[in-house]
């Protein structure tokens, strides 16, 4: 047997065993512990800092930020960088779905929750900075692009892109659609980012979801004058309908899908690998 097909056999095996460990074992724990949070009245529909207990919250954040992180970096060890973003996303995915339906929150609120949502925002814009730091320091392969104004363009562009897709997607606020609609949003904004900027690497791909966590409740609060009734009306905006975890999940969920969606359309177009980043594989 030659030695790169067993190499290839072998990393294939370990990134489905990262796989099922984070569909059966290590998400189901994320789940349960981001279960823990209780509404503003009691109930089960919560977010991070819309609940009984901001600290509480806080502090599930924090434990959950670093399973997501240790099972990146695990899976990332055992097979590559994409299967660990892959793997750290469905542990995301599985803390979501234990939180709330955000119109549900906001109807249980008894203040306005624009801010709120803004600040649960920035500390997804955290993780996936801290998480796309980390990427930058062990990636390996084609050195960083310049931050030009190219590089701004395309960072933009990822945001419009990814904003389209979550009003496409998210037609209702449930848990999986706008989960869905998340991932959706990191699919289309790395491969636009990507197609803007061709070898941007995998880790600057994670910006326009980080910032869009941040940019989408601060959009909603000023595009609704008032939540409580645009929900009761069925008319809440639709970017509005997502959480910090909906965000994150998203973003580790659709990046790598985007990323090896154009790298491949990019060697079938070229028939090399000089333009694309390397810290993937």
């Amino acid at each position: 047997m030659p030695r790169d097909f067993s190499r290839d056999l072998s990393r294939f095996i370990r990134a489905w065993l990262c796989v099922f460990a984070a569909v059966f074992f290590i998400g189901p724990i994320a789940g349960m512990i981001a279960h823990q949070i209780r509404g503003p009245d009691g109930g089960t529909h919560a977010t991070l800092l819309l609940s009984l207990s901001p600290l509480a919250g806080l502090a599930v954040a924090v434990v959950l930020g670093a399973i997501i992180v240790a099972t990146i970096l695990a899976a990332r060890a055992a097979a590559s960088v994409n299967v660990g973003l892959f793997c750290g996303g469905i542990v995301a995915a599985w803390a979501a779905a234990r939180l709330g339906r955000v119109d549900l929150v906001i109807l249980a609120s008894p203040r306005s929750p624009g801010g709120t949502l803004a600040l649960e925002g920035m500390l997804g814009l955290l993780v996936l900075g801290c998480i796309s730091v980390m990427l930058k320091r062990i990636s390996r392969g084609a050195p960083v692009p310049a931050l030009t104004w190219r590089w701004l363009g395309a960072t933009i562009a990822g945001i419009c892109a990814g904003g389209a897709a979550v009003w496409l997607v998210a037609v209702e606020p449930s848990r999986g659609q706008v989960i869905a609609a998340a991932a959706a949003a990191g699919i289309v904004s790395a491969a636009v980012m990507r197609m803007v900027l061709l070898g941007s690497p995998t880790w600057m791909l994670l910006w326009p979801c980080a910032l869009l966590s941040v940019l989408a409740p601060i959009l909603s609060a000023l595009v609704m004058d008032d939540p409580v009734i645009a929900v009761r009306d069925g008319e809440l905006f639709r970017l509005g309908g997502l959480q910090t975890f909906d965000w994150l999940a998203g973003a580790l969920l659709g990046v790598p899908v985007g990323a090896v969606w154009t790298e491949s359309v990019a060697l079938r177009a070229s028939g090399s690998a000089s333009e694309i980043d390397t810290d993937s594989r």
